[in-house]
């Protein structure tokens, strides 16, 4: 089973399938400006992808640049501060009943929020495309990256182990799932479910965010 989502449906709650546990996949491209302290109900995380900036997660700095993933636990107060224009991917699980969208801040909401479980910051290093780094188990997903590719460059070509989500930020890619064919242009989302044979190719020169879940029952 696999979807695809447009452009429009990226930030909407209720287009994402109940079998995937992504709620929300962003494409930021080309903002300035700094990002204010606030923090999320949900856990989030951060793709770097263009720019470079200076984050303040959970009360640490950490520096962004290209490559650079950041998660950041419910609850955790976070901030940045980008040298230029910059650009990033945003990425958080479905949202449950009653929880609260949008940027939460404590003078408005009255709350001193401690998170349970660590933010942390991934280097591109430790976390290739080509060999995704396991995330800790309390993540909502369990492999993110990124990575740009040549005009008919191989991107994927395995099974889904469970859910896996590529947004394409630029360019177009072309799947086969399960032996069906499927073009996905910029800025649109492609989401498969557990056990599907992919095989995927950029169709121009791409750059490409995967987010990949937990498979169900013990690893």
């Amino acid at each position: 089973m696999d979807v695809v989502l447009t452009t429009d449906a990226l930030e909407c709650p209720e287009a994402y399938p109940d079998w995937c546990d992504l709620g929300w996949f962003q494409n930021f491209r080309h903002m300035t400006g700094n990002v204010e302290k606030h923090y999320h109900d949900l856990p989030e995380i951060y793709l770097w992808h263009e720019g470079k900036a200076e984050a303040i997660i959970d009360g640490r700095p950490v520096s962004l640049n290209y490559g650079v993933m950041a998660y950041t636990a419910a609850g955790a107060q976070h901030s940045y501060v980008p040298t230029g224009v910059h650009s990033n991917t945003g990425i958080m699980p479905r949202i449950p009943p009653g929880c609260r969208r949008g940027h939460l801040h404590p003078q408005e909401t009255g709350e001193s929020p401690k998170p349970n479980v660590p933010s942390f910051r991934v280097t591109p290093e430790e976390n290739s495309f080509a060999a995704p780094l396991e995330l800790p188990r309390h993540c909502f997903a369990r492999r993110v990256a990124c990575a740009r590719f040549a005009d008919a460059q191989t991107i994927l070509k395995r099974k889904s182990e469970s859910w896996l989500g590529l947004l394409v930020r630029e360019g177009q890619i072309s799947i086969r799932a399960d032996g069906h064919g499927i073009e996905v242009p910029a800025n649109h989302l492609f989401i498969a479910s557990q056990n599907v044979a992919l095989s995927v190719l950029s169709v121009v020169s791409s750059e490409v965010a995967l987010v990949e879940g937990w498979p169900a029952g013990p690893l």
